[in-house]
């Protein structure tokens, strides 16, 4: 063969990030032909690690699946081989779009347009758009973001050049990057973004001066936006502002600096104090913030100092929270304390009911109640009559002879003050029913053994039951239900594992233990949830199931979106996602249309090297890296503090922004 048709190839192979890269160096004038695509010598290429192709850098313009690349630039494509992105080498009609000359495209793996940049006006979705005006698009088609290449007037509002404008899927404005301060429906607003509601009504901005809006001496905004902007309801009333002066509003006088909410109709909601303040004659504390009530009232507040309230003196730093009526609720105490002859531990809760009675405590030392010494840490919880209604223990104990585990709740019957339910912390004969350790067993009101799990392999009534099995009985001693935990032949037939089995006077029968609901394996022993019209929302899930591309594993929690789709889910197990061990009982929520999952972690989770406090919630971008986390408790990171309630967002860097880039969209 003529070395004139042969490929003289110079390789070179290194690895980059995930991708590895060929240099070619053709003889051959047709080039190389590679995925179904034909390149011009001298490209260079990047590969997958799945071998298929990533980037194509080209020496000359050159057109790739219609698209008119430019000389020296690079073509990514999706493993697919669907084209990703390209600099295009002349103007260029792509999808109805003017595409401009020397500008990015960007696509879908679907191949709908993505982004690009406009070569001459355009009218699209009933806008005319300037020529250089930058566009961005859902898969949908409908605008994501846009770019503005000079000043404009959109939805009657003028925007200078270089304004960012975002739009939701809707194809409503929702927000805007100002250049410069400019007042927008009689609002000051300051250089930054600013957000509206899909009326069109203003959402929230930051004031460039002190403004009076309905009545309220609003703050000129620090660059931080989210800690001292203007917010507004939809009907435009305002929500949330920081008081530019010390203000008196609807009797209380609050300090400058003081961050207010309100209702639609006016009235307080709560206000961040930013000093000591006494309100309705109770002094509340620096930094906290004081809920109201509806007839405005405290109904949360953090004491300044020590006062006497029904009685008790609250240390300065109690958390206390009012009724209505005035009277207590509960109280998060900063210290131990004696409270109705109940030694209460520090830093906890203690809840009273509608008598002003103790109805929940944790113990700050071992305390002797009703007839039982109870130990430290024990959480206690009293009934309406006063009586004994549930404990959670701080470690191991026999109750009324049942050996009760640490950490679990053991209930009480309300006339006997007979254990009702509890956890056992070894495995134990009860009424010749030897119970396996860690199950729950169940008792009637005056004692009698109601259900409980076999540690062993017991004859129940000629049956001999295998271990593992789920036992019930009636009151008087009878069987009453059993679940089997292997194969075994009662009344002559073969009863498979997991078969729910009922004895009763007329005869033995199988009961279903899974419910098949829109394909959905259904526990039928706990809830499955309908809406008012009858449409399945939930349930309990009796097997592994695949949903959604994921396997769910048995007991997780599931709800639906009327569509079908998960709405949320509660995980029975730790799962694995975005590289992250989400602990079991995890709360899931998903967007309608899958793409976005927002996490309420069980426990502290380390995300990006940060370690993010139980119950926060955590979204994320489609591309696996954090948008923005809700904090559930006060945190430090990188030196800085951020507190509960804060919402944290990030760009794609992975980095806190408190002023948002438009690239960061």
């Amino acid at each position: 063969m003529s070395k004139k048709v042969l490929w003289a190839c110079i390789i070179s192979l290194f690895v980059i990030g995930t991708a590895s890269t060929i240099f070619l160096s053709l003889e051959r004038q047709k080039g190389i032909t590679t995925q179904g695509i034909t390149f011009p010598k001298g490209t260079e290429f990047s590969f997958y690690p799945s071998g298929k192709l990533y980037l194509a850098h080209l020496p000359e313009s050159y057109q790739i699946q219609g698209i008119h690349c430019s000389e020296d630039s690079s073509v990514e494509f999706y493993e697919s081989g669907h084209i990703k992105g390209a600099k295009l080498s002349q103007p260029q009609i792509i999808q109805g779009i003017h595409c401009s000359k020397d500008s990015s495209v960007e696509f879908y793996e679907s191949g709908h347009i993505k982004g690009a940049k406009l070569s001459q006006p355009q009218i699209i979705q009933g806008i005319t758009w300037h020529k250089s005006t930058s566009l961005s698009f859902y898969e949908s088609g409908k605008f994501s973001y846009v770019i503005l290449s000079q000043s404009q007037t959109i939805f009657g509002i003028e925007y200078n050049e270089s304004t960012c404008l975002g739009f939701n899927e809707a194809g409503k404005l929702v927000v805007a990057s100002l250049k410069q301060d400019k007042v927008i429906q009689d609002i000051k607003c300051a250089q930054g973004f600013i957000h509206f509601h899909e009326s069109g009504q203003l959402s929230s901005a930051t004031l460039f001066e002190a403004q009076i809006i309905q009545g309220i001496k609003c703050a000129k905004g620090a660059p931080e936006f989210y800690e001292s902007g203007v917010t507004f309801y939809q009907t435009g009333s305002l929500e949330k502002a920081t008081l530019a002066d010390d203000q008196e509003i609807q009797g209380i006088n609050f300090p400058k600096g003081t961050k207010l909410r309100l209702t639609e109709s006016g009235n307080l909601i709560s206000a961040k104090l930013v000093s000591d303040i006494f309100i309705q004659n109770m002094p509340c504390a620096e930094g906290s913030e004081v809920i109201f009530n509806r007839y405005i009232k405290p109904k949360t507040l953090t004491l300044a100092k020590d006062k006497k309230i029904q009685d008790i003196v609250w240390p300065g730093g109690t958390v206390i929270d009012f009724r209505e009526a005035g009277y207590i609720e509960s109280v998060e105490i900063v210290k131990d304390m004696v409270i109705q002859n109940i030694p209460c531990a520090e830093d906890s809760e203690v809840w009273f009911n509608k008598y002003n009675k103790v109805s929940t405590a944790i113990l700050s030392q071992d305390q002797l109640v009703e007839g039982m010494i109870w130990p430290k840490g024990t959480k206690i919880k009293f009934g309406s009559t006063g009586k004994l209604s549930s404990i959670m223990l701080s470690k191991n104990q026999k109750i009324q002879g049942i050996p009760c585990i640490k950490g679990s709740r053991v209930n009480f019957h309300k006339n006997t003050n007979r254990i009702r339910t509890a956890v056992l912390s070894e495995s134990f004969k009860i009424q010749d029913i030897f119970c396996v350790k860690d199950s729950e067993v169940n008792f009637y009101e005056f004692g009698k053994l109601k259900s409980a799990t076999l540690a062993k392999d017991t004859e129940i009534n000629g049956i001999k039951f295998p271990i593992g099995s789920s036992i019930e009985f009636e009151e008087d001693g009878d069987l009453k239900y059993a679940t089997v935990s292997k194969s075994i032949e009662v009344d002559g037939k073969l009863r498979k594992k997991g078969t729910r089995i009922e004895f009763s006077e007329i005869g033995i029968k199988e009961i279903p233990t899974i419910k098949m609901v829109q394909g959905v394996p259904c526990n039928v022993d706990l809830m499955i949830w309908y809406d008012k019209e009858g449409k399945f929302t939930g349930c309990t899930l009796a097997k592994d199931k695949k949903i959604q591309n994921i396997i769910w594993p048995k007991e997780s929690i599931i709800s639906i979106y009327p569509s079908g789709k998960l709405e949320n889910v509660k995980s029975s197990k730790p799962l694995t996602f975005y590289e992250v061990i989400w602990p079991k009982k995890t709360l899931i929520l998903f967007s309608e249309d899958g793409k976005n999952m927002t996490f309420f972690p069980s426990k502290s989770v380390i995300v990006q090297n940060i370690l993010w406090p139980e119950k926060s919630c955590i979204i994320f971008f489609e591309s696996g890296k954090i948008e923005q986390v809700g904090l559930n408790e006060d945190i430090v990171i990188n030196g800085k503090k951020y507190f509960k309630d804060d919402i944290l967002r990030f760009n794609k860097k992975e980095e806190i922004i408190d002023n948002i880039d438009p690239k960061d969209f």
